[in-house]
């Protein structure tokens, strides 16, 4: 097991590499979210563009469409 920070090579070298995989992505991403909004009018989109947004929706409408926690 090693610790401390992962080694750089997989970041600069794997195209797939997750921040490499997503910052070629993320121009196309909002054209396929408008695309399925379009496709599938039943499918809530959900945008959230700051910290108080995510906040006040986890808060709210995320948690009341969480199921119920089960009793241990």
């Amino acid at each position: 097991m090693r610790h401390g920070p992962a080694p750089a090579r997989p970041f600069l070298t794997d195209p797939d590499h997750i921040v490499r995989w997503a910052w070629r992505t993320q121009p196309t991403a909002g054209e396929h979210v408008r695309a399925l909004a379009a496709a599938r009018p039943d499918l809530p989109v959900v945008r959230l563009r700051s910290r108080a947004e995510i906040r006040t929706w986890l808060e709210g409408p995320a948690r009341a469409l969480a199921p119920p926690a089960a009793d241990t």
